[in-house]
């Protein structure tokens, strides 16, 4: 339009110049350069951009084609649940809640785990553990077991109990179900952290007759206290003694295992030739 009006403004301003001067007219050079440049950065950047964005709604619009951002955007991700279907707090009615111990030789034995007593650091800050010994000789670290002590014991004893105050069975009914709650008496139930944070437990039922011995935190607690008294660090024996006597004051073993620290305590003054005080800790 610009370039229109100009020849038509050029073509009148050459007849009204030479009808008055005699000679042609002409612009100057720079008349030229502003137009041109004005062509250049109003008309070309604007039919561009329109261009573009005619194209970009048309894109938009089409009903067969996907915008390339969102044809790019990726698929969200599938939420997932932690855990199995047997992990999960619904338990099949008909079903025990928990499932049977398997795989024993995943556990290490006693013989290797007597050098793995729990530190005293370990006892004190990390929840307690007991170890559940099976008749193959193979170790289990679990959560406390209970009742406790003497759980083997007491559950046998539960057991008598229940047989002799069971009223008579007469229906086949009834001998199922006492069948059914003695069997369920003979499993103890138990769990196991499953993650090194030991905030994931998880349930097992044993069989009593395949538990060779159960070893309670206390007396991992009491078989901690002795090797620290044979390295003769006295104070800290001392310390994991006092934590024993106030989580169980009549736990069977703590005055014996106070006496040997006081002839531990002894022996290392009279290593120390400081026999006065050696027979201060005897007295």
């Amino acid at each position: 339009m610009i370039i229109i009006l100009f020849g038509k403004f050029k073509t009148l301003k050459h007849w009204q110049h030479t009808a008055a001067v005699g000679r042609p007219f002409r612009f100057p050079f720079n008349y030229y350069t502003l137009i041109v440049l004005g062509f250049f950065l109003i008309l070309l950047p604007s039919s561009v951009s329109n261009s573009t964005n005619h194209s970009l709604y048309a894109q938009k619009d089409s009903p067969g084609k996907t915008p390339q951002s969102e044809k790019e955007k990726p698929a969200p991700a599938p939420k997932q649940e932690y855990g199995n279907k047997e992990d999960s707090n619904e338990q099949d009615p008909d079903k025990e809640a928990g499932e049977e111990v398997s795989e024993e030789n995943l556990y290490p034995t006693l013989e290797d785990m007597q050098d793995r007593v729990p530190s005293a650091k370990d006892l004190a800050l990390k929840p307690p553990i007991d170890w559940i010994v099976l008749e193959s000789n193979r170790v289990m670290p679990v959560m406390q077991v209970f009742p406790r002590p003497d759980t083997l014991e007491k559950m046998l004893e539960a057991i008598r109990t229940f047989e002799k105050e069971a009223p008579p069975r007469t229906t086949e009914e009834e001998i199922k179900a006492h069948i059914a709650k003695r069997k369920r008496m003979l499993l103890l139930e138990f769990s196991i952290y499953e993650d090194a944070n030991l905030k994931i437990p998880r349930l097992f039922l044993i069989s009593i007759n395949r538990i060779k011995a159960i070893i309670y935190y206390e007396e991992l607690m009491l078989r901690r206290i002795h090797i620290l008294r044979k390295e003769f660090r006295i104070r800290d024996a001392f310390e994991l003694l006092h934590q024993l006597r106030r989580r169980a004051p009549d736990w069977k073993g703590i005055d014996a295992a106070h006496d040997h620290i006081l002839f531990s305590a002894a022996e290392k003054h009279a290593r120390a030739k400081q026999f006065e005080d050696a027979l201060l800790k005897l007295e």
